[in-house]
């Protein structure tokens, strides 16, 4: 199977599943493990359709700054929607290994749901360190799916499904491997404080 592709069709399901009761209740977690301060600066990497951006605009105030970076113009468009009203959020069109930004740049960053779609990870997590200040945290969520159970009359079938849904995925078990690419990439003080979510905190530049 092909990998997912974020057009019209595909945003506007993104956007109808971040409307969900989970969806909210994942987000609020992100915040919370985030602790962002009034007046951070912070980076979504793989914004969407920017729920987790407007959220973020409350958080961080008039004197803070959230930025939203995502490949998919339409889900932009989405979001820019979203956010008219708010002076503090903005959303870029680009790529996660290739961030638009200068050196030190962010007090945070975080990705949800994101990496476990990108061919380059590696290049990803070191944008994101470049682009966060010292000192700076990160904040990545994303699902390995070896852990999913699914009742069902039909196992095998339900396996063809699992498989399926695997195939349109980067990497399906990016969480397996995601602690040892984090510090590969500079990333020190590691936490994690959600299900299947992990957080690290960056001390300095890559030596």
């Amino acid at each position: 199977m092909d990998q997912l592709e974020f057009d019209d069709e595909g945003s506007r399901l993104v956007e109808e599943f971040n409307e969900s009761a989970g969806a909210k209740a994942r987000r609020s977690r992100i915040l919370a493990a985030l602790a962002i301060k009034s007046g951070a600066h912070v980076l979504d990497v793989g914004s969407g359709p920017g729920h987790q951006a407007y959220e973020l605009a409350a958080v961080v105030g008039a004197g803070g700054m959230v930025t939203g970076i995502d490949s998919a113009e339409s889900a932009l468009d989405i979001a820019r929607r979203r956010c008219s009203s708010l002076l503090n959020v903005t959303f870029e069109l680009g790529d996660a290994s290739n961030l638009p930004f200068p050196n030190a740049t962010f007090d945070a960053a975080m990705s949800s749901q994101t990496f476990e779609y990108l061919q380059d990870v590696a290049g990803a997590l070191s944008e994101m360190h470049r682009v966060l200040k010292p000192g700076g945290q990160v904040l990545i969520h994303d699902t390995d799916w070896g852990t999913t159970l699914w009742h069902t009359e039909d196992g095998a079938r339900m396996d063809r499904i699992l498989n399926l849904w695997a195939g349109h995925l980067a990497d399906p078990h990016l969480p397996r491997t995601l602690g040892q690419r984090l510090a590969e990439a500079g990333f020190r003080n590691f936490g994690c404080p959600l299900n299947s979510d992990v957080r690290r905190q960056k001390a300095g530049p890559v030596s």
